[in-house]
């Protein structure tokens, strides 16, 4: 199996190597070509417009990074327009980027604009930076701007919780393999808790036995390696229950809207 998959990679790593630079080449190609016209171009507005046109390019290609440093140079928002659509890929490219405080910075920035009225698309990523906070109330909030019938919303959101990872570091320290438990992972957590109470038993049982140096400091050496390390695993598989369920719920919530455009 290994060698057919060496076979594979060597076989086709030229092809996917070549599409890489083609992309680059069409990137590097848009953006010289969108630059040149706005070094030329004397009207402010219509300079704003390419530096615009110059961070969508970017944004198709995931270049989110240098999408929003090309945005940061447009500096004469000229009508309500620009300054709406501006503030639109701002919202949308610190979203992709996992800017999601600053996100909910610029939302909040909108009601000081001009004219400004938010989109679908502005709202679902409004609805998802909230989920992304776990700010679960607001997210629903939003949502059901977006979606009408209420028993899709009650689905996507039905029993949501997330798990603080503090709690279950906490709890590890209290009793291992708790904090594994509360993070939804009880094999770990009872596994941790098998390992750890022998460990914790022989090292303080060989005390008063005599094996000080034969049993007892072996023992809870190894108890408190598994101990503290266990308790940060905890907090981890915490973070992580939580990362699984924003991205289940961000895509119930796409979907909910996806169906509902189609029957539109």
């Amino acid at each position: 199996m290994k060698p057919f998959c060496l076979i594979c990679m060597c076989l086709f790593a030229p092809f996917l190597i070549e599409a890489q630079d083609e992309s680059d080449a069409h990137l590097l190609s848009s953006c010289v070509s969108l630059e040149q016209q706005i070094f030329s171009e004397s009207s402010l507005e219509k300079k704003d417009s390419l530096l615009l046109a110059k961070a969508v390019v970017y944004k198709q290609y995931q270049d989110f990074e240098n999408a929003l440093k090309t945005i940061d140079r447009i500096s004469n928002l000229a009508g309500p327009d620009l300054s709406s659509r501006v503030m639109d890929e701002k919202i949308k490219l610190n979203y992709l980027m996992g800017n999601h405080k600053q996100v909910k910075n610029l939302i909040a920035e909108t009601i000081f604009l001009e004219d400004y009225q938010k989109s679908k698309d502005i709202i679902l990523f409004e609805s998802l930076n909230y989920v992304a906070l776990q700010e679960l109330d607001q997210a629903r909030e939003s949502f059901e701007t977006l979606v009408r019938d209420k028993e899709v919303i009650t689905h996507a959101f039905r029993k949501v919780k997330f798990k603080n990872p503090e709690k279950a570091f906490i709890l590890s320290f209290i009793v291992p393999g708790s904090g594994q438990i509360y993070a939804g992972r009880t094999f770990k957590g009872l596994l941790s808790l098998g390992v750890q109470a022998p460990l914790f038993y022989v090292g303080f049982s060989g005390i008063s036995r005599g094996y000080v140096f034969t049993e007892s400091i072996p023992s809870i050496a190894l108890f408190q390696g598994f101990y503290f390390g266990g308790a940060e695993y905890a907090k981890e598989l915490a973070i992580e229950y939580n990362q699984a369920t924003i991205e289940e719920l961000s895509s119930s919530m796409i979907s909910a809207i996806k169906k509902e455009a189609s029957l539109n």
